[in-house]
């Protein structure tokens, strides 16, 4: 009943106003008739008639919904648009095109992938990662238990944290990150997995980390190119993603002042990522 009063009054005074832009008008029109004062007249007219009815449009969309009608308003659009961050359709996030290629006298297969990031949302550090995201079945390579298959929660299974490493061969950035990892692995690994996720095309994931005597296993496929968006928003070849308890805990740069903070991390000395190694998205 509110609402219907608060609209009556509003399409009176619209009236009004109208009707008050065209009186004033028609007196101007009638004491300068020559043709420029006609012309600017007439515009003024056109602008007070066109600012009435944006006015009342305004308000009427501004207008709180009926309790019944389903809709919340404004908030409603806000939540809506907020609601494409959770999208996971994983079905048809991710598409590939495979070819064959000659490469140093042998044929590959070349496969290349596209994500779609309107069925692809990201996450935020703190939250908790979707089971569909931790129970996804992964393509991995290098694994020294000789697996082909694997999920990330079989992979964080018996450590404090899991970290995933994005890498590419060409990346000196990140080579040297996912060296330094292996350089360390001895002294964290009751710990903490290191895990690669291999971002050039996967035939060459497994040449790639035996020329570099990495050890650590690399995830390829879609399910490297889902987590890419998924956890850094767009494609991103560098920063490493941390896993604890199953929530995004951190994201770390590929070249921090100091390697301390991992130690500590480990040791319960802090608690947190600290900001010289937080890796931000742009």
């Amino acid at each position: 009943m509110r609402n219907k009063n608060i609209q009556s009054i509003l399409s009176v005074l619209g009236r009004i106003a109208v009707r008050s832009c065209k009186y004033f008008f028609i007196r101007k029109y009638n004491r300068s008739r020559t043709l420029f004062n006609i012309v600017t007249w007439a515009g003024f007219y056109q602008i007070c008639v066109t600012m009435c009815f944006i006015a009342l449009f305004s308000n009427l969309v501004a207008q709180e919904p009926h309790k019944d009608s389903g809709a919340d308003g404004l908030l409603q659009i806000r939540d809506i648009s907020g609601s494409k961050r959770y999208l996971l359709d994983l079905d048809s996030a991710i598409s590939q095109r495979t070819s064959v290629a000659m490469i140093q006298g042998k044929q590959q297969q070349v496969i290349r992938y596209k994500v779609d990031t309107a069925k692809l949302g990201y996450m935020e550090v703190g939250e908790e990662i979707p089971g569909e995201i931790l129970d996804m079945p992964l393509e991995i390579v290098n694994d020294s238990q000789g697996r082909k298959r694997v999920t990330l929660r079989e992979l964080a299974a018996g450590r404090d944290f899991l970290v995933l490493d994005f890498w590419a061969k060409w990346c000196t950035p990140c080579v040297a990150s996912m060296r330094h990892w292996e350089k360390i692995k001895s002294q964290i690994e009751s710990k903490i997995n290191v895990v690669g996720v291999h971002m050039d095309y996967d035939y060459k994931a497994a040449k790639d980390s035996r020329e570099l005597g990495w050890t650590s296993p690399q995830i390829v496929g879609k399910a490297a190119h889902i987590f890419n968006r998924y956890f850094f928003r767009s494609a991103s070849i560098g920063p490493s993603v941390w896993i604890k308890d199953g929530r995004l805990f951190g994201r770390t740069t590929s070249r921090p002042a100091s390697y301390d903070f991992i130690f500590q991390l480990i040791k319960g000395q802090i608690d947190s990522i600290p900001k010289q190694a937080t890796w931000t998205p742009y």
